[in-house]
């Protein structure tokens, strides 16, 4: 795994018998670059039917350009966008859903996301 957070995604599949591959497919979102989600889950929902997910794991200060906490952060979600769009697409053509996963929704906390702004420290002469 790539991230602490997939790591638990994993562990939480696993706890809950979900077939699932990792990494197991890629596609093009940009000339020369291939994006390769985090996983495709396979499930049969309550009412028996079943369901192909590819899942997505990020950070929340990578999802929304309101959740970047910095310059770095907002490049990351721009490219993440193209990613998706690209996911999407593709999903839609296979007739698969397509999620992107942060820490709120994993862990699923109620509490309003409030993004911090980093205060730079002046430099003491």
């Amino acid at each position: 795994m790539r991230s602490g957070l997939e790591a638990q995604v994993a562990e939480l599949l696993d706890k809950l018998k979900i077939d699932y591959s990792y990494e197991d497919c890629k596609f093009p979102y940009i000339i020369e670059h291939n994006y390769i989600p985090d996983f495709m889950i396979q499930y049969t929902d309550k009412n028996g039917s079943a369901h192909v997910e590819l899942i997505e794991i990020k950070p929340a200060n990578q999802t929304t350009m309101e959740n970047a906490r910095n310059g770095r952060n907002q490049i990351q979600v721009a490219l993440n966008a193209a990613k998706w769009t690209a996911a999407q697409e593709w999903c839609k053509r296979k007739g698969i859903r397509f999620k992107v996963l942060n820490e709120d929704q994993i862990f699923q906390t109620n509490k309003k996301r409030n993004p911090k702004k980093r205060i730079s420290k002046k430099r003491v002469k």
